[in-house]
């Protein structure tokens, strides 16, 4: 019976890390997420075994992370608008802490974190197919809307986060399904292509790059993948419009609007208040933003559209304190997750591959697009829990070596 009860609220806790995570990156998602959320964590209450996977949150990576927030909750001493700050933080920073809990009591099994991974990739699939659902709606009913490159570019950051757990669940596939899962992959790469997201293409080569370099018998596949990529690629730069892929690739990789729009004032007004920031939150930035503007011959905007970064945004806030500790949470986590990927250290083949499409995913979401975006926070809560397990997990191997 209890393990009856333990396996059904188990399952209550992966369909609602599936909703939460659906919500967290894709279009039209918002309630169903909150009510996943909820579901994780009342079945998480319900089993009762609330001190497994605690010693998870004295990790050095939360540690990290509450350190940051702390600091984020701290700007509220220099913000204009205090009770805006503490709501920013709460909507945007802390929005899906309440995932963490159930997420990590998946984790501490070899079985649940393999059932977490394919969730993610199922979560990627629903992507890959709603995205579809989207561009066969409007060929059928409304074409003038596949040149709207807004319409699918609110895609990417989904399309890309989650590509990396399409390709794990190819690896650890076999036959068709194994053939299924590359082939939504490399579906999910041209809709990437279709985004017209310059970061989303850098984003999505660095996902590739890192399973390239880490995965040695995967090798040949991701290398067909990237000769598809570039025939995609190709054929996306004759044939769609213009200013989708072949005015961007004309570009090439200049941030010149952005250094002189975004990220040259987000450094400009950082270094006038280094330490103390100037309070976390969307409003408070752009006001700041506007108010100078007018006096900055240098600033080819004129009215602020956000610092796009994640790393700057958080600069601005609560001053370099707190950017060094992003910086630091996120090369701190690349660095765990390595260790997990490297095949000396007793861990099991899933559990590595896991470690892989997650490091993958971290690279591709907060060290590439994160520097070109100011990306949603609530990813955080996917991939943090997931690099201190499999980082715990090298530990506890090696210690039974």
């Amino acid at each position: 019976m209890f393990s009856l009860r333990r396996q059904t609220l188990e399952g209550v806790m992966l369909a609602g890390v599936g909703a939460a995570a659906a919500a967290m990156l894709m279009p039209g998602f918002g309630r169903i997420g909150y009510l996943g959320m909820l579901l994780a964590l009342l079945a998480w209450l319900f089993l009762g075994r609330q001190r497994q996977g605690a010693a998870h949150f004295l990790h050095p990576l939360w540690l990290g992370y509450y350190a940051l927030v702390s600091l984020l909750l701290l700007s509220a001493r220099v913000s204009p608008d205090a009770a805006l700050t503490f709501g920013a933080v709460g909507d945007t920073v802390l929005r899906y802490a309440l995932l963490a809990p159930p997420l990590t009591h998946l984790l501490c099994s070899p079985e649940g974190r393999r059932r977490v991974g394919a969730a993610l990739a199922l979560v990627g699939l629903v992507g890959v197919v709603c995205n579809a659902g989207q561009y066969a709606y409007e060929l059928a009913f409304d074409p003038a809307r596949l040149a709207e490159i807004m319409e699918h570019r609110r895609w990417s950051d989904a399309l890309v986060f989650f590509f990396p757990f399409l390709l794990l669940s190819g690896r650890n596939s076999q036959g068709w399904q194994a053939r299924g899962w590359y082939f939504t992959a490399f579906l999910a790469t041209a809709m990437i292509i279709g985004t017209g997201a310059r970061g989303a293409w850098l984003a999505l080569l660095a996902a590739l790059f890192v399973w390239l370099v880490a995965d040695r018998e995967y090798r040949p596949l991701i290398q067909r993948l990237l000769l598809g990529i570039a025939v995609v690629g190709v054929l996306a730069y004759l044939l769609l419009p213009s200013h989708i892929v072949a005015d961007r690739v004309k570009q090439g990789f200049d941030s010149s609007s952005r250094v002189s729009g975004t990220w040259g004032p987000s450094l400009k007004m950082m270094a006038d208040h280094p330490w103390q920031g100037y309070g976390y939150g969307q409003e408070i930035f752009h006001a700041e933003f506007n108010r100078r503007a007018p006096n900055e011959s240098s600033w080819s905007f004129k009215t602020s559209l956000g610092p796009h970064s994640i790393y700057l945004e958080v600069g601005f806030a609560a001053g370099v304190p707190a950017l060094l500790l992003l910086l630091g949470l996120v090369c701190g986590a690349c660095g765990c997750l390595w260790r997990a990927i490297k095949g000396n250290n007793g861990l099991a083949d899933a559990d590595r591959f896991l470690a892989l499409a997650t490091a993958c995913s971290w690279v591709a979401f907060y060290v590439v697009r994160g520097s070109f975006e100011s990306v949603r926070w609530g990813p955080l809560f996917l991939l943090l829990p997931l690099a201190v397990a499999l980082h715990r997990e090298v530990f506890n191997d090696q210690a039974k070596i």
